[in-house]
């Protein structure tokens, strides 16, 4: 009410959801097609032109389900801005672009947190590509990466009327840890 009273939009609700116990025995899922067929490369993301991933990132945010009242209020550099939360993009670890058969389809950005955990801050594939897996393909890169670097739990929030993202997440064995509201001025 407090917010509502102060001109506070609701938006939606997030849904915090974590994997516990990453561990040598943790395995990503069985490989996509596309990964069995070898047409998708890993590209670090700190190797893109800076406007080429943020045009990147702004593409996966088409008819996305995930907080779409959003859309639309920052510029595409606003945006990649957020995620670099001031670290220049040449300095960023764990963020990866998805190449598939020569174009740039998804990106994966992963921080590094204390206490042996990963989140996924943000997980996108372009319209034009969902729905063929590529979101296993992404989910399994990021498992993989968590492991590499010895993390013990691998962390994300989602849009709860985002139904695709937080089934693929429940289906890899993440649990719900809270819900929160999100709201905007």
């Amino acid at each position: 009410a407090v917010l509502a009273a102060a001109n506070f939009r609701r938006l939606s609700t997030v849904q915090h959801m974590w994997l516990m116990a990453l561990d040598a025995a943790a395995a990503p899922a069985p490989a996509t097609a596309w990964e069995r067929r070898g047409g998708l490369r890993w590209i670090d993301a700190s190797q893109i032109a800076f406007d080429r991933l943020a045009k990147l990132v702004d593409d996966t945010f088409v008819d996305t389900l995930d907080c779409p009242a959003l859309n639309g209020l920052r510029s595409q550099r606003q945006v990649l801005e957020g995620f670099l939360e001031g670290v220049p993009l040449r300095s960023i670890r764990h963020w990866e672009v998805l190449e598939l058969e020569g174009e740039l389809v998804g990106c994966l950005l992963l921080k590094q947190h204390e206490q042996q955990t990963i989140e996924l801050g943000y997980m996108g594939i372009v319209p034009h590509q969902r729905g063929w897996g590529l979101g296993h393909a992404l989910l399994n890169r990021s498992i993989t990466q968590a492991l590499r670097l010895d993390a013990r739990h691998l962390v994300v929030a989602v849009d709860t009327n985002n139904a695709p993202a937080v089934q693929l997440y429940l289906r890899y064995g993440f649990l719900t840890d809270s819900l929160c509201s999100v709201w905007l001025l």
